[in-house]
C-alpha cells in the first residue's frame, strides 16, 4: 500500500518545520486515515481498515516493472467502511416518468429513514437523446447540481458535480466537515433541472415540477390570441387585443459589464424586417448581445403598462405560444415571466426580500439554432431556479414576457407571433 511519502512537511521537534521523506513519512497518512475510520465506525476491527485502505485506494503502476500498488484515498476509505454501517434508502422521486416534448423537469434524490450518514457519492444516468440537464444554479457558470435540504445548516463539501449531457452521466459527492455529528433523518440529497427535447421516458432522473394536466399536453389543439405580430413595425403592443386589453412596449436589457454590446443599442425595441419573410410575416423583433457576464441580457415585453407596470390577468389562458430562432452556433435562451411575488419593487413588484428576488418563473428553451420553430409553453411548465424565494406562479398576475441569454454565451434571437393560448 502506498501513501504520500516524498519531501513532507511537518512540524519539528523543537519548533519550527522540517521536510522528511521515507516510511516515517508516509505511515502517519495511513495511520491519520484509520483513525477517521475508527471515529465515523468505533467498532471496526482492524482487518476492515487494512481492506478499506486497499480496496478504496488509488491504483498506481510503477512504470518499471508494472506493478500496481493502491495508494491510500481518506474520503474514499471512511466512505467504503461508512457504507455498511448506514441505515438508508436512496429514491430518485419519482422513480418513473413520461416526458412530454419540451416539458421543463427537475430531479430530486432523497434519502428515507437515513441514520449516521456522513457522506454521499451519486453517479445517475439518462437517455441523453431525450433529456438535457441544465444549470440550477444560473448565477454560477457551469452546469451544477444543487444541495439538497439533508445538508441544511451543516458544514459540507462538495468534492465532485459534474454533468455529461453527452453521455447521459450526473455525478456528485458531497461529505460533511464536522464528522462528530452524522446525520440521520429524510430529506433531499441532491437535485437538478433539466429539459425534455424528444419525449418519451426520461427515466429515473426527471420529475415535472410542476406537473402539468394530462389534458393540457395529451394531444390537444392550441387557440392562439395575438399579443403582437410586429407588422404594425412598432414596439408598442398593438391597441385593443386581448381580453382584458393590453398595454405595453418592447425593450431591450442587459447587465453593466463594460465593454458589452447589445444591438441595437438603447432600451427601446423596434421590429426588424425579416429577410427572408416568415410565410406571410415580413417583421419580428430581433436583438444580439455579446460580452456581459454579470448575468447576461434579454428583450421582454410589459403586458400592462401604459405608464407604470401593472400586472396583467392572462388567467383566462392556458399558456404561451410564439415562433423564435437563435444563431447558427446555436443561443441558449430562456423565457421568464414575472410576477409581483418575484420581482423587485423597481420592476413592478412587491419582493422585498434580502436575497431570492429576480427568481422569475421560466422555461429553458435550450440552444436555439437559425431555423424558426413554433415554440409553445404551459404554465404550467414554468419552475424557479433552486436560489429563488419560492411563490407559486399565478397567471392572473404576469407582469411582463421576458426572452434571456445566459452571462456565459453571447446572444442572439428572433421572435415573430408572439400569442397566449387556450387549450381546446
Amino acid at each position: 500500500m502506498l501513501a504520500p511519502g516524498a519531501r513532507i512537511v511537518s512540524t519539528a521537534l523543537g519548533g519550527g518545520r522540517v521536510s522528511k521523506s521515507g516510511t516515517s513519512a508516509s505511515t502517519p497518512h495511513a495511520a491519520a486515515v484509520a483513525a477517521l475510520i475508527v471515529q465515523g465506525k468505533p467498532d471496526v476491527t482492524p482487518l476492515e481498515i487494512e481492506t478499506a485502505l486497499k480496496d478504496s485506494g488509488v491504483s498506481v503502476t510503477d512504470q518499471r516493472n508494472g506493478r500496481t500498488t493502491p495508494r491510500v484515498d481518506a474520503l474514499a476509505a471512511v466512505t467504503l467502511v461508512l457504507s455498511d454501517h448506514i441505515t438508508t434508502s436512496l429514491a430518485v422521486v419519482p422513480d418513473d416518468l413520461q416526458l412530454y416534448a419540451g416539458a421543463a423537469t427537475t430531479t430530486v434524490v432523497q434519502v428515507e429513514s437515513v441514520s449516521n450518514l456522513y457522506s454521499v457519492d451519486l453517479r445517475l444516468t439518462f437517455d441523453p437523446g431525450v433529456l438535457r440537464v441544465v444549470d440550477v444554479v444560473p448565477d454560477t457558470p457551469g452546469e451544477q447540481i444543487a444541495v439538497g435540504a439533508l445538508f441544511d445548516g451543516r458544514d459540507y463539501l462538495v468534492s465532485h458535480n459534474q454533468v455529461d449531457n453527452t453521455a447521459g452521466v450526473v455525478e456528485f459527492a458531497i461529505s460533511l466537515q464536522n464528522q462528530a455529528e452524522p446525520i440521520s433523518g429524510t430529506g433531499g440529497v441532491a437535485g437538478s433541472g433539466g429539459t425534455s427535447s424528444g419525449g418519451g421516458t426520461g427515466g429515473d432522473d426527471a420529475s415535472s415540477s410542476p406537473a402539468c394536466p394530462p389534458s393540457l399536453t395529451g394531444g390537444t389543439s392550441l387557440l392562439p390570441d395575438l399579443i403582437d405580430d410586429f407588422e404594425d413595425q412598432d414596439d408598442a403592443l398593438p391597441a385593443g387585443l386581448g381580453t382584458p386589453p393590453r398595454a405595453g412596449y418592447w425593450y431591450a436589457f442587459h447587465d453593466d459589464t463594460a465593454g458589452g454590446v447589445m444591438v441595437p443599442g438603447g432600451s427601446q425595441l423596434p421590429p426588424t424586417a425579416l429577410d427572408p419573410a416568415r410565410g406571410d410575416s415580413e417583421f419580428g423583433v430581433f436583438a444580439s448581445a455579446a460580452g456581459f457576464t454579470t448575468w447576461g441580457a434579454g428583450i421582454g415585453v410589459d403586458l400592462n403598462n401604459s405608464g407604470e407596470k401593472e400586472p396583467y390577468d392572462a388567467s383566462a389562458y392556458d399558456g404561451i405560444v410564439f415562433w423564435a430562432k437563435g444563431s447558427t452556433t446555436g443561443t441558449p435562451v430562456e423565457l421568464r415571466v414575472p410576477i409581483p411575488a418575484t420581482a423587485p419593487p423597481g420592476e413592478g413588484g412587491s419582493c422585498t426580500a434580502a436575497s431570492g428576488c429576480s427568481g422569475y418563473h421560466r422555461y429553458t428553451l435550450g440552444e436555439l439554432d437559425d431555423e424558426w420553430q413554433q415554440i409553445s409553453i404551459h404554465f404550467c411548465q414554468l419552475i424557479q431556479p433552486s436560489w429563488a424565494l419560492e411563490a407559486e406562479f399565478d397567471s392572473s398576475q404576469i407582469l411582463s414576457i421576458q426572452f434571456q441569454g445566459t452571462e456565459t454565451s453571447d446572444f442572439e434571437i428572433w421572435v415573430d407571433d408572439l400569442s397566449f393560448f387556450t387549450v381546446q
